[in-house]
Order: C-alpha cells, then structure tokens, then sequence
C-alpha cells in the first residue's frame, strides 16, 4: 500500500506513536506544533490540514489490518474454525434484497453478472427493485427472483426508502442488502449467515472491510466468466476501495431485529466491479437492546 502524497514526516511520525499507544502527549505535540507552523508552499495540498492527519491515519490503519490480515490467513487454527462455521451452505432462510437504479450500460451488466453467480450457486430468494423513469432490467427467465419496477422520476435515487421497503416485503428471517457492483465469496456468504442463525448478531457483514476495486479488463473478464476463481488469484495485487478499510455495498440482517432497531445505511455510489474478500474474523454487529417488544411479521 502506497504512502499518501504530501504528508508532513512530523504528522506521520505523531500518527505512528499514537499507533502505538505511547507518548500520546508528545504525539498530540507534534500536531500542535506542525499545524500552527503549517507552510502551504511546502506542503500546498492536504498534508497537514485534518484532512492529511485523517489520510495519514487511515494508511497507517490499513497497513496494520494488512499486517493482521496475513497473520490470520497463516494461522491453520482459523482456517480450520472457519471451515466449520461455513459447513452449513443452506441459504433458504436469506433474502437477497438488491434496489437498483441502472444509470450506465456497465451497472446493467454488473447486475446480470451478479443475479447469475448467485441464483446459480445458491438457494437464496431473491427480490429486485429497479427505480427509474423507464424499466431497463429483463429478468423473466429467473423463475426464483421477485422482480418489481417503481417508476420514479427523482433525480435523487432514495436507496434507503427502497431498501427498508424490501426489507418489509421479504419474509425470510435473513435478508442481504446488496449493491451490484459487490462481488463476495460464497464461503464468506456462509459465515455471514451462520453468524445470525446461530450467534443471535443482528447485522453481519461477509467481508472484514477490504473491498478491493476491480480494473476494467478484469471486470470484463469475469462478466464474460463469473469464475470466483478469477478474482481470488488476483485479489493481492489490488487497490483496496478508494484506498481504506470499508463495511458498505453489502450486509446481512436478522429482519425482524433490524426493523425494530431502524438501522440505516448509505448507497454505495460504484459503477465498478468490486470484489469483497476477506482474510480475517468477519465483521458482526450484536443486538445492544434485548427488551424490545415483539413485532408483527
């Protein structure tokens, strides 16, 4: 991972003891000093606004997950832990909840791609929601996804209206938000839903926030073959999503819990194929508030 342009050597130097947890006042010195002596000749773009000690943070974070991420691919114990978890390949308890604005030919086609790896490797349900002035999707020939056109003419795509709509509409105790440009593993899929069925989580994310961006030639690539394969072999080689760690494009749920709890969530705004890989423990979230009164289905 490359170091971000412009910044300060004191500023990364500061980030890097407060990394460590010592030296926290000699840290929050060094800031202090090189902000009040900023100089935008030799530092003329973001190195040491908020701005660059954010980038720099956010580097130094995501070298230690890299770090963390190889260690834990290395440990057998995990691998082995992992295998038993994703045992259970039963996804007749999930939803997948995909809403939609196609905007370019290029999210049309990421979302055939995405509808046909997934209908053809899982028995997961499917709904579509496509929001537009016109309808541009064609899905007739998958007997098993719930297709529904909205016609909307808002500028502004409300993904969280749509979502939350979905959400009700579903009636399996799992549902999956998710964006197609999202490319995610079917063992990580897996785990993500055990993580629910079995663990009591309510919100389950497949991947451990590296979301790798996919170059155009291999996008095309894997539309033209939707081998997982593909990606797999390539993943260490990628950028990671504008540069850091991410737990947006796709998530799972406990329905009911998440209805009562209104979590929400932003749309992610790629056209780009993106590909969810995860090396470590995923990420889950568990249900703070256990007296919450029962709802109706």
């Amino acid at each position: 991972m490359e170091q971000p342009l412009n910044i300060c050597p004191q500023i990364t130097y500061a980030i890097q003891l407060l990394s460590t947890g010592d030296n926290q006042d000699k840290a929050i010195g060094i800031i202090e000093s090189v902000i009040s002596d900023y100089d935008t000749k030799q530092y003329p773009n973001f190195s040491t606004g908020l701005a660059g000690i954010g980038a720099g943070i956010q580097y130094i974070c995501n070298t230690q997950a890299e770090l963390l991420q190889n260690r834990m691919i290395e440990n057998m114990y995990y691998k082995e832990n992992a295998s038993c978890i994703s045992a259970n390949k039963n996804l007749d308890d999930l939803t997948i909840l995909i809403p939609v604005r196609i905007d370019s030919t290029q999210r049309l086609e990421n979302l055939y791609t995405m509808i046909e790896f997934y209908t053809s490797r899982t028995n997961a349900r499917f709904i579509l929601l496509e929001a537009g002035e016109t309808q541009l999707v064609n899905i007739t020939h998958y007997n098993h996804v719930e297709y529904i056109f909205c016609k909307d003419n808002n500028r502004i795509f409300h993904h969280t209206h749509y979502r939350n709509e979905m959400i009700k509409r579903a009636g399996t105790p799992i549902v999956a938000i998710w964006d197609i440009d999202i490319v995610v593993p079917l063992d990580q899929l897996y785990v993500a839903a055990e993580a629910i069925r079995k663990y009591g989580n309510v919100l389950s994310y497949p991947f451990d926030g590296c979301c790798y961006s996919i170059p155009e030639e291999l996008s095309s690539k894997y539309r033209e073959n939707p081998d997982i394969r593909l990606l797999e072999n390539k993943h260490p080689v990628l950028s990671t999503m504008f540069g850091m760690l991410t737990v947006g494009g796709v998530f799972l749920a406990n329905r009911k819990q998440y209805m009562r709890e209104g979590i929400s969530s932003m749309a992610s705004p790629q056209r780009k194929l993106l590909f969810c890989k995860s090396g470590t423990k995923l990420k889950s979230k568990k249900r703070v508030d256990q007296n919450l009164p029962d709802e109706q289905s």
